[in-house]
């Protein structure tokens, strides 16, 4: 009679333990799917914030090319090439992180 007892009691233990366990791996699935929904938004965001960078470079650029009438001075100059090798670095930075995301697929 203490056998059947004991079997019973740990039939429904082990029924409670996957109860359990079947919960915690549902949370855990959800959970990374809001991390990867998280990730994918983050992605979006930073791609468009470098769009607007290089629009407002290439803005810029052509409003020293404006102001000076086609005709650079030293100070828009030393402008322009800081603002170039800023923007060459910049891009250089994008391919060389989608290459090494290209890279990890």
């Amino acid at each position: 009679m203490w056998t059947e007892i004991i079997s019973g009691a740990a039939i429904v233990l082990v029924a409670i333990i996957e109860a359990l366990s079947a919960r915690e791996r549902k949370k855990t699935k959800d959970d990374h799917k809001r991390i990867e929904e998280r990730y994918k938004r983050r992605q979006e965001l930073e791609r468009l914030e470098m769009d607007v960078i290089l629009a407002q470079s290439e803005l810029l650029n052509i409003m020293c090319i404006a102001i000076t009438g086609g005709r650079t001075n030293g100070n828009v100059e030393v402008a322009q090439v800081k603002l170039t090798q800023a923007t060459d670095a910049y891009q250089g930075f994008i391919r060389d992180e989608a290459s090494k995301a290209a890279a990890k697929e």
